[in-house]
């Protein structure tokens, strides 16, 4: 049985497809199973676009990253 949606955050972890550095990102799991949107990075401030992908029946959060343009 799916999980009843309510505005969930779900912190994780990316790395900059520019620089390779680390950094936080939240996920609104409820703003859809599938996402794409641009995150800068906290120490380049190139901009990463992060496609997230979250299973329906665990709420599990992906997240690939890739260089914008």
């Amino acid at each position: 049985m799916p999980v009843a949606l309510k505005h969930i955050e779900e912190e994780q972890v990316v790395r900059c497809a520019w620089c390779l550095h680390e950094f936080e990102v939240y996920v609104d799991v409820t703003a859809g199973l599938e996402q794409t949107y641009m995150e800068e990075c906290q120490v380049c401030s190139r901009p990463n676009v992060l496609h997230v992908h979250i299973d329906p029946e665990t709420l599990a959060v992906s997240i690939d990253v890739e260089p914008e343009g």
